[in-house]
């Protein structure tokens, strides 16, 4: 599980990467 945080409120990234 890998969580990172972008300059930019990207949730669909977000969400694929804290999945």
């Amino acid at each position: 599980m890998k969580v990172y945080y972008t300059p930019r409120p990207n949730r669909e990234r977000r969400k694929k990467e804290d999945d």
